[in-house]
């Protein structure tokens, strides 16, 4: 019987090894070095890291792109002013982001998730009077969440 287990759990973990050489494979030609910068307000590169980003230049945020590999990621845009429509884009491989905005802002979400999660927390439920922020997550072996700054974590 333990001849079985430990052959199960030896298939688990080369199995397990083998799907994350694939996805990192597979998403290395759409993670690039440099996020492009050309018709976004904002933009942030992330990889193999652990850190707190805090926008504050420029103070309008219109739409950004964040893109992380291998990292856990506090992306805090909490102190800047939103258009009345604003959109960002998040791509996540192997990560754990979490996105602080202001709380009167609204957000909708739409993601896609490959054993991971995306969710806002934020408890908006489509006001039209205040900015509306439009998330586009993709989430692979990720966690991405979206959090008002007056909450706690």
């Amino acid at each position: 019987m333990k001849k079985g287990k430990r052959t199960l759990a030896i298939f688990c973990s080369s199995f397990t090894a083998i799907a994350a050489a694939s996805i990192a494979f597979l998403t290395k030609s759409r993670l690039k070095e440099s996020v492009p910068v050309a018709g976004y307000s904002h933009s942030q590169l992330v990889k193999k890291s652990a850190r707190t980003i805090v926008e504050f230049e420029p103070e309008l945020f219109q739409n950004g792109i964040i893109k992380a590999t291998c990292s856990a990621i506090v992306y805090d845009i909490s102190n800047l002013q939103f258009a009345q429509t604003s959109y960002l884009t998040c791509d996540a491989y192997m990560s754990a982001l979490t996105i602080t905005i202001p709380s009167n802002v609204n957000v909708v979400l739409e993601s896609q998730s490959f054993l991971g999660n995306c969710a806002a927390l934020t408890g908006r439920y489509m006001d039209t009077d205040i900015p509306q922020l439009y998330v586009k997550a993709r989430a692979c072996l990720s966690n991405i969440s979206i959090r008002c700054a007056d909450d706690s974590l």
